[in-house]
Order: C-alpha cells, then structure tokens, then sequence
C-alpha cells in the first residue's frame, strides 16, 4: 500500500485495491468501513435523542410555576378533608414506597406498585387517595385551566386554578353527566416558592358524580415546611 517513497497516499491505496492481493480484502474493507460509519451515524443520532429528551423532561419541570422536588422523596404532610362543614384530618408521611395517613382510629396505608399508588386491602378510608402521590398532582395541575396568581410581601404565591370535571372524569376513570363544572383549585407556595398547600374543591364533581346536594367537599393537603 507504500507508494516507492514509502509513504501511504490515497493513490497508493487506490492501487493496492486493484491489486489482486487488495481485491481479496477489498469486501472486508468495505464492511469495516461500512459498520465503522454506521456506528457514528447511530452514536450521533443516540446522543441528539438523548439531549431531546433531556430538552423535553426540564421543559415539564419547568411548565409548573413551583417546585416540587421536595416532595419527589419523603416528607410529611396533612390531609383535610372538608364535608358539609365538618372537618376530618390526617397526619400523613411518605416514606419511600410507601404512604400512610394517621387519625385517632388507626393508620391506613398505600403502597406504590408499577409506579401506582395503591391503597391496601385493609383500608376502607373513603377518601380520594389520588392526590397523595405529587406525580398524579402534578398532572392534574397540568390539565387544568391557570386563572391568576396573587404575591404577597413575604413572597409566599397564591395560584389560582380551574378544573373541569371532564378533566376529573379523565383523572379518576369516571363518568360525571355534567362535563363542564368547574372545581377551584388554589395552590400555595412558600418563600422559596416550593409547593406549601393546595386546596381543592370538588363540590360540583361530588355532587354531579353521586347526585347529591353536599354544601362543601374539599381537600387540603399541607405539606411539612421545607427551605432550602
């Protein structure tokens, strides 16, 4: 493959190829070369897909207006439940793959499995258990209609949300007549604009999914202060 200098040059290449000793290697060659460039080509477009999808995760971080990465390990909290004007609160906590909310008669527990959050099967608590996992509030959050914000001086936000109850029917995999009730959903944040509490009032889905007549049903959730 030297040229009479010694050296290696394209032409000397070209003319060991036609050589009969470079047509026996010229179908190895040609492979090597050929799974060499598909190798960049896949490397390459591996790495863009990677970036894209990187791009895409941070811009769903980002679509919320608060943070919520101190609530993606564990960490305590308070579930109220608010029905008909009476009050009925839990301690809760999230301690890995697990959850469990605690009042004066027992502890009731919920696990996560493939990723879902189920309630297990000695609980018998009659209570929406979906907004206990900050994955399925943070779609829900996602899927409802942004109405306004309030900042007050210590810095602590007020968001101002609406849901529809198609979305909730969506959320919870039920059926409601009336799609287009809207239920008010306020998130609040403290200084550091972590998520603090979220209120949420499901007295039009209660009421258009059992057709009853409640004058209140809503949820709080509080969560254990945090700062960073």
């Amino acid at each position: 493959m030297r040229n009479k200098d010694g050296k290696i040059t394209i032409k000397s290449i070209w003319k060991w190829l036609k050589s009969d000793k470079g047509k026996r290697y010229s179908f190895f060659i040609f492979y090597l070369f050929f799974f060499l460039i598909l190798f960049i080509y896949l490397t390459i477009i591996d790495s863009q897909k990677g970036s894209f999808n990187n791009q895409n995760n941070q811009g769903e971080i980002e679509s919320l207006p608060f943070k919520i990465s101190s609530l993606e390990t564990n960490y305590s909290f308070k579930y109220s439940l608010i029905t008909n004007n009476q009050i009925k609160e839990y301690l809760g906590k999230k301690d890995n793959l697990k959850i469990t909310l605690q009042d004066d008669t027992g502890i009731y527990s919920y696990n996560y499995v493939n990723n879902d959050l189920i309630k297990d099967d000695s609980n018998n608590l009659n209570l929406y258990y979906e907004f206990l996992d900050i994955y399925n509030f943070k779609k829900l959050v996602k899927n409802s209609k942004y109405i306004s914000k309030t900042e007050y001086s210590n810095k602590e936000v007020s968001y101002n949300y609406v849901v529809t109850n198609q979305e909730l029917n969506e959320y919870f995999n039920l059926e409601t007549p009336n799609l287009d009730l809207e239920n008010s959903l306020i998130i609040k944040t403290d200084s550091f604009n972590n998520l603090k509490e979220f209120e949420l009032d499901l007295l039009n889905f209660v009421n258009d999914l059992n057709d009853t007549k409640d004058t209140s049903y809503k949820i709080v959730i509080t969560y254990e202060a945090k700062n960073e």
